[in-house]
């Protein structure tokens, strides 16, 4: 029956040579919903992370947010559609490596200085604590036409009101807009 939902906690392996502080065998829990696309499931998603991490008493968690349909849309409203790989590589190093780090790491992977201009301004929204004021500066950098990406910024901000309307704190909840992680498989939200 679908929509098919699942945990898992179990051991898995890393198939690559992990970083410091990574470690090839670990402890993982997952969940998942496949068979819709329905935000609702999402909201189930971010509901079950902030039910679990309270429960724990995790301190100081954020459930973080983003939609892999924002990314592209940054990209066609900044040109760069041909370099959405690049772009978000170097958005998944930002928390490791930093703005600068960012702004080296895309001009080593050829894209010219004026766009990596326009595209730091994104990491400027950063310095907004509000998720809400994060998620308006993002859409005043999409194209007003885009309807895919105004799509998906109504749908994530749809998300964060309803999960907000569930009882998960303001606190617990973060839209970064350089999240960018599980390029392979999201194709909506992150």
């Amino acid at each position: 029956t679908f929509p098919f939902r699942r945990y898992q906690m179990q051991t898995v392996w890393r198939g690559d040579r992990p970083g410091k502080g990574r470690y090839q065998e670990f402890t993982q829990c997952d969940a998942d919903i496949i068979g819709s696309d329905s935000i609702l499931c999402e909201l189930d998603l971010v509901q079950l992370f902030h039910e679990v991490l309270s429960r724990l008493g995790v301190p100081s968690y954020a459930v973080m947010l983003n939609d892999r349909r924002l990314l592209n849309g940054l990209a066609r409203a900044w040109g760069i559609e041909d370099q959405f790989t690049d772009l978000t590589v170097a958005f998944d190093k930002w928390d490791k490596i930093g703005s600068d780090g960012v702004r080296k790491e895309l001009s080593e992977r050829g894209m010219g200085e004026s766009k990596i201009t326009e595209v730091m301004k994104l990491f400027s929204l950063l310095d907004q604590e509000d998720s809400e004021e994060r998620l308006r500066g993002v859409q005043k950098l999409l194209l007003p036409d885009d309807e895919e990406a105004q799509f998906a910024h109504q749908e994530i901000k749809k998300l964060m009101d309803l999960a907000l309307g569930s009882g998960v704190p303001k606190t617990c909840l973060l839209f970064d807009p350089t999240l960018a992680r599980g390029l392979n498989y999201y194709t909506g939200a992150i």
